[in-house]
């Protein structure tokens, strides 16, 4: 799959009206090596799914209303690591132009083109689709549904391994100054299993043992707040069961946060929800104050990267860690 992409992305760019990243491009985010940018646009949406299903248009939509397609409507549900780029254009650029020149690229390369349409024969739900499938999430850059000449492609690699699809819907924004090209890929792929397992008080238990500590799972908080949610009850059971089990275990209650924020509010935080999940087992669960400390740790010991949102998620945690 890298090196077929790379070769595209090396085609593409040779043209000269395709080109690479700039300054004003929102943060973090970056062309999709399959297909470039066009010359002097800038991304003002982007997004990555590790996996998720899109549906790629085969044939004119006729309609999308309260988020279901007509009955007409000839789809194709894919499977994978699904990107979507928004891209804004230079107010120079017409609409005709830039479909050309995307018709062009595709029409070289790698890629075989599997639908088309132009305007009003992509039907009036191939906008909703775009903008409002399961994974879209555009934001900011908001393409207006009637503009005239909006056009779509949904093209394939051209070898059955591996596979990929591109989805791009061209159209002009609300006030038709500007074109907006919406990106969305999705690379054919299974989903990663074994992300979630069942635990229960013998797991914390075992990795006490073992390792001294235990991050325990299924505490949330609501957001910026040390107040416990209702479902955290099985996993507070599950602390409370292990203590029970050892009479003779004490323990610190430790709170972690990601790095978002200041030093000074994450370290507060990460303290205050430790001393909840203290309150609660010995309020709630008989546990003795003295058998469970409240410590909190800030964002000083990461357990994954905070770069990004999957590593902030498991770096906001509450561990028990024995005294």
């Amino acid at each position: 799959m890298r090196s077929e992409l790379k070769w595209l992305a090396a085609a593409l760019l040779a043209w000269p009206l395709f080109a690479a990243a700039t300054d004003d491009d929102d943060h973090g985010s970056k062309d999709h090596p399959l297909v470039s940018r066009f010359a002097g646009s800038y991304i003002r949406d982007y997004k990555v799914f590790d996996f998720d299903t899109l549906r790629l248009p085969l044939g004119p939509v006729p309609e999308y209303k309260h988020d279901r397609l007509d009955a007409g409507a000839k789809i194709k549900q894919v499977e994978g690591k699904i990107t979507n780029i928004t891209y804004v254009l230079p107010k120079n650029k017409s609409l005709l132009e830039v479909q050309r020149n995307y018709e062009q690229a595709l029409a070289q390369g790698p890629l075989q083109t599997v639908y088309s349409c132009h305007s009003e024969a992509c039907g009036l739900g191939m906008h909703w689709l775009m903008d409002f499938d399961q994974s879209s999430r555009f934001g900011s850059a908001i393409c207006d549904s009637s503009s005239e000449g909006a056009a779509a492609y949904v093209a394939r690699t051209t070898q059955p391994s591996p596979e990929a699809y591109v989805f791009i819907y061209l159209c002009s924004n609300g006030a038709g100054s500007q074109i907006v090209v919406r990106q969305r890929i999705v690379e054919v792929r299974a989903m990663a299993q074994g992300q979630v397992s069942v635990r229960d008080a013998s797991y914390l238990e075992q990795q006490l043992a073992g390792a001294g500590h235990v991050a325990v799972d299924g505490i949330y908080f609501d957001t910026a707040s040390a107040t416990i949610r209702p479902e955290s009850k099985p996993a507070l059971e599950m602390m409370a069961a292990v203590l029970r089990q050892r009479p003779d275990l004490k323990v610190y209650v430790v709170g972690h946060t990601d790095n978002q924020g200041n030093e000074a509010a994450n370290t507060q935080l990460s303290k205050s929800r430790a001393q909840a999940v203290v309150q609660s087992l010995t309020k709630n669960f008989g546990i003795s104050q003295e058998r469970v400390q409240a410590r909190g740790a800030a964002s000083w010991s990461p357990v994954a990267s905070n770069h990004s949102e999957t590593g902030m998620a498991s770096n906001r945690r509450v561990e028990m860690v024995e005294q």
